[in-house]
């Protein structure tokens, strides 16, 4: 199972994540479950900007290794312990993703929509391994190199909507696709 643990609001942000949702719920094929993030969890994620430290603090406020996966969306900017930002990161079961350099450094509906789908399926796919055996050197460990497979690694809000705008007009209609056909099947065989 996967839950997706969104802040409640009712604005535009809130309306584009959700349409992100659900098209990266499509394209997983996988049972997920969506729930308002509570009181208790929200000030767990508001006590840092530091991802890695956010996770830590969900691990240690009961967000354990039940075997199901959690992905937390905060909207302020994070980082981790060797980058000033980072879109997402997943420890374990955990994954916290921000949406704040989307909302705020992109125009269009259907690129943001696409961006925000493109950081589910990818921190998700790190939940389960898909990419654990591409090995290379820093930021680029566990990532893929094929060019329409979500789990390559973008460092930039750049990258990340050419990415997003390339998938809208070049990924196949079939839901398996947002992976290549190595990381869908180590996805299918771990999920």
């Amino acid at each position: 199972m996967i839950r997706l643990l969104v802040p409640t609001t009712d604005d535009c942000r809130g309306e584009i994540l959700d349409e992100a949702i659900m098209l990266a719920k499509n394209n997983l094929g996988k049972d997920t479950e969506v729930w308002p993030i509570d009181t208790r969890t929200q000030f767990l994620l508001m006590c840092s900007a530091d991802a890695d430290e956010m996770i830590a603090a969900l691990r240690s406020g009961g967000y354990t290794d039940d075997g199901d996966v959690n992905v937390f969306f905060v909207r302020k900017d994070i980082h981790t312990e060797n980058t000033n930002f980072c879109f997402g990161a997943t420890v374990l079961n955990n994954i916290v993703i921000s949406d704040f350099r989307v909302t705020h450094s992109v125009t269009g509906r259907a690129t943001k929509v696409a961006m925000l789908a493109y950081l589910i399926e990818h921190e998700i796919g790190h939940t389960y391994g898909v990419a654990d055996d591409f090995r290379s050197t820093g930021i680029y460990d566990m990532h893929c190199k094929d060019p329409l497979c979500v789990m390559q690694q973008v460092t930039s809000v750049g990258q990340l909507a050419d990415f997003a705008k390339r998938n809208i007009t070049e990924r196949p209609e079939d839901a398996a696709e947002c992976y290549c056909s190595h990381c869908r099947k180590r996805f299918e065989a771990k999920a």
